[in-house]
């Protein structure tokens, strides 16, 4: 499989919305979008959310209230929060199944959401820039991992767009590509 992968791995005889982007060019990278950037400062990611009805300055930090090992490391806070209730989510540290590149699992909350926000949060292509990438549909490690994988490439390639061929310059620069996606 591609980089930009198929309709049949969208399921898209289960999803009647993504029957309109069922084409060769609609790919789970493209309907993940980029809700947020952060940068990691001494060990907490300070950054913006933004959506179309929603937008703050938000930090990821260690979560304070936790006691157990199943609940969250990292808490999410709305940073210009002064009257009401600062917390809007909670993120959980993991890792790729394929290539093991660590991300965030985030959980975003808002009276303004229609249901929870399920996003990761990836590093970016420069230092200490993470992206955060949400999707209506659950997001599999392999996409997290196509993800990655892009925005680890933008500055060899200099394209803020998904790669929709593994060459040999792409396997040249980043080898391990290889080991994820079998070239065309």
């Amino acid at each position: 499989m591609g980089l930009i992968a198929s309709a049949d791995f969208l399921n898209v005889s289960e999803n009647r919305s993504l029957k309109r982007i069922s084409d060769e060019s609609g790919s789970r990278q493209r309907m993940m979008r980029r809700i947020g950037v952060f940068e990691l400062i001494d060990g907490e990611y300070v950054g913006h959310i933004a959506t179309l009805n929603f937008k703050c300055k938000a930090t990821i930090k260690e979560n304070p209230y936790r006691k157990n090992a199943g609940e969250a490391e990292y808490i999410v806070v709305h940073a210009d929060a002064e009257v009401f209730h600062h917390d809007i989510g909670y993120a959980w540290e993991k890792t790729t199944d394929g290539a093991g590149h660590p991300y965030l699992l985030v959980q975003l909350d808002d009276p303004s959401f229609h249901k929870t926000i399920s996003a990761v949060l990836i590093k970016g292509g420069q230092k200490n820039i993470y992206n955060l990438f949400w999707d209506r549909i659950s997001i599999t490690d392999g996409d997290i991992e196509k993800n990655i994988i892009t925005e680890e490439l933008i500055p060899y390639i200099g394209v803020l767009r998904p790669i929709d061929k593994v060459t040999d310059y792409l396997i040249e620069i980043y080898p391990s590509i290889q080991e994820i996606w079998d070239p065309d």
